[in-house]
């Protein structure tokens, strides 16, 4: 009788152990979690978005303008003073000549409509990056995660210089992001 109190007695003291194991292992884990999560990360790629489809539904005087992709994506430092910085891949709905809501011309054949764009666009695109970068290295990484709010500040921006100049720059009807990657 002895040996059976004994013996479950042992028993009872081994899983007492291995329960009290098993918690120290979850702490362990845990606080190992935690500084992984809060030092390593902001080193690592932080938010990671190809082909943003959240936008709103185009309006119908978005769809009158042309559609005007920057070539190059914009890669610019951000203002964290963590040294974070932003990939963005940027396309613009432009207003057409001759229409202040961008209903302009709408019966030429995509190929002329293309070509016309281009030509309104190369001479101003240098202008146009410059904005743009602009307004995206003001950023944080807390102010992007708010995507509509830099798109309407790129606009803002944009739609300056079609005040100041309305010969030469068009109107910016809508911003889109095609990548959007910040390290």
């Amino acid at each position: 009788m002895a040996d059976k109190k004994a013996a479950s007695g042992a028993s009872g003291l081994m899983s007492g152990r291995i329960v009290a194991g098993a918690i120290a292992v979850a702490i362990i884990s845990a606080l190992s979690s935690f500084v992984a999560i809060r030092f390593a990360l902001p080193k690592q790629i932080v938010v990671i978005q190809k082909n943003v489809v959240e936008t709103p539904s185009p309006t119908q005087n978005e769809l009158q303008g042309d559609l005007w992709s920057f070539s190059d994506p914009f890669i610019v430092n951000l203002a964290d003073p963590s040294h974070h910085f932003l990939k963005v891949s940027v396309s613009l709905m432009i207003a057409r000549p001759g229409s202040a809501s961008g209903q302009g011309k709408t019966n030429q054949d995509s190929g002329t409509a293309a070509k016309a764009l281009a030509s309104r666009m190369t001479p101003i695109v240098p202008v146009f990056r410059d904005a743009v970068i602009g307004v995206l290295r003001r950023q944080t990484i807390s102010t992007l995660y708010d995507q509509d709010r830099v798109k309407s500040e790129i606009k803002v921006a944009l739609n300056l210089l079609h005040e100041q100049d309305a010969d030469q720059f068009p109107r910016t009807l809508s911003v889109y992001f095609s990548d959007f990657v910040i390290q």
